[in-house]
């Protein structure tokens, strides 16, 4: 008979650093719960980033750890990360007693 392979199983952190190859964003992976009250979070500061021609898309939640992925203008900003650091992981620390830390893409 003909041998099938299992898929290889991926880890959280492939999860978040592989890319759509459709272009379109992806939907959030993680606990439902946490990922609305990340995109609440995200919802409030977006104002900042819109201001300078950019956004910020959520890629996941898990373990504590948010990923998320810049685009417009953000994605080609030197400061840009610096900026999201500065703003975005002092709110989720302040705001979400679960979170462990920031990567962004």
């Amino acid at each position: 008979g003909r041998m099938v392979r299992a898929p290889r199983a991926m880890s959280w952190l492939d999860r978040f650093l592989v890319r759509s190859g459709s272009g379109r964003e992806s939907v959030p992976q993680g606990d439902p719960r946490r990922i609305a009250e990340v995109e609440r979070v995200l919802t409030e500061i977006a104002p900042y980033l819109e201001a300078d021609g950019g956004r910020s898309e959520l890629l996941g939640v898990s373990e504590g750890w948010v990923a998320v992925r810049l685009h417009g203008a953000c994605r080609s900003c030197a400061a840009s990360a610096d900026t999201l650091y500065a703003l975005l992981q002092p709110k989720l620390e302040r705001e979400l007693p679960w979170f462990a830390g920031l990567r962004c893409e």
